[in-house]
C-alpha cells in the first residue's frame, strides 16, 4: 500500500520477498529460458559460468540479456505472454565456431 501525503509518497505496506528483487527475477528468466535455448542452438560448455565469470568468454552478453529479460518481466506486468528477440544478437558463437542461428526461446 502505498500513501502520498503533502506531496510525499510513502511505502505503508508491501507484498512479497524483500531479498528477491527485480534483477533477481530477470536473472532466472536467462538462466532457465534463455540459457536452454541457446544450449539447443549450439555447443556451449558451463554456459552460465562464462556469463557470469568476470574474465568470462560471454559476460558481455549476460548483460544484453538481463536487459532483454526485463523488458519481457515489463511487458509480462501488462500482458499474458511476452517474446525473447534475440535477433539484436551479434556474432554468437559457439565453441566449435558455429554462428548461432538467432530466433526467439
Amino acid at each position: 500500500m502505498i500513501r502520498i501525503v503533502e506531496g510525499e509518497l510513502k511505502v505503508i505496506d508491501h507484498e512479497g520477498d524483500n531479498y528477491l528483487g527485480g534483477g533477481d527475477f530477470d536473472a532466472v528468466l536467462v538462466e532457465n529460458i534463455i540459457v536452454p535455448e541457446l544450449s539447443k542452438l549450439g555447443r556451449f560448455t558451463d554456459l552460465m559460468a562464462n556469463f557470469k565469470s568476470d574474465a568470462g568468454k560471454y559476460n558481455r552478453l549476460w548483460a544484453v540479456l538481463l536487459s532483454k529479460a526485463e523488458d519481457a518481466k515489463i511487458e509480462l506486468s501488462s500482458r499474458q505472454s511476452a517474446e525473447i528477440d534475440l535477433g539484436t544478437i551479434r556474432d554468437l558463437k559457439d565453441e566449435d565456431g558455429k554462428t548461432i542461428e538467432r530466433g526467439s526461446p
